[in-house]
């Protein structure tokens, strides 16, 4: 195994800032809803729990997209939802372009961007978005797909 990567955490942090601000807003709210009895108790757990769930479901679906380099292929893992995964691999012999992008001001300052790897196979590409780093990645795709090249020679 060469390098392993994921997508750049901070990118997320709104999906978290909402959880926090979901279980803050259940304890802000938490006398009011318990004069409410029963229908107030449901409403401030269900607070907590939407606020957990979310920030639960967006690290889960962070920790196991992984864009992982070794030195045959590239494979990519990922995680569209808790029980929704997709694996794509592809040999470095496929792979016809190696590129990426960085669209904004955000991505720009933070540098990270979207690896696209495009693969001989009907001409279909591979993107994993929100990549840390994404030109020292694609450097280092670069100089695999080189040494591979020259050892089939």
């Amino acid at each position: 195994m060469v390098q392993t990567s994921r997508s750049f955490f901070w990118v997320d942090i709104w999906w978290y800032l909402l959880s926090a601000a979901l279980v803050i807003l259940a304890f802000f709210l938490l006398f009011p809803l318990v004069r409410l009895s029963n229908y107030g108790l449901i409403v401030f757990f269900s607070l907590i729990i939407a606020g957990v769930g979310v920030a639960v479901r967006k690290y889960v679906i962070w920790h196991f997209n992984i864009f992982l380099i070794t030195n045959q292929r590239l494979v990519i893992f990922e995680q569209k939802g808790i029980f929704h995964k997709n694996v794509t691999e592809t040999a470095f012999d496929n792979i016809q372009d190696i590129s990426y992008n960085k669209k904004g001001v955000w991505p720009t300052v933070l540098d990270y961007g979207t690896i696209i790897v495009k693969t001989a196979s009907l001409n279909s590409k591979l993107e994993f978005k929100k990549v840390k780093n994404p030109g020292k990645i694609q450097e280092k795709l670069v100089e695999i797909q080189t040494e591979n090249a020259n050892n089939d020679l």
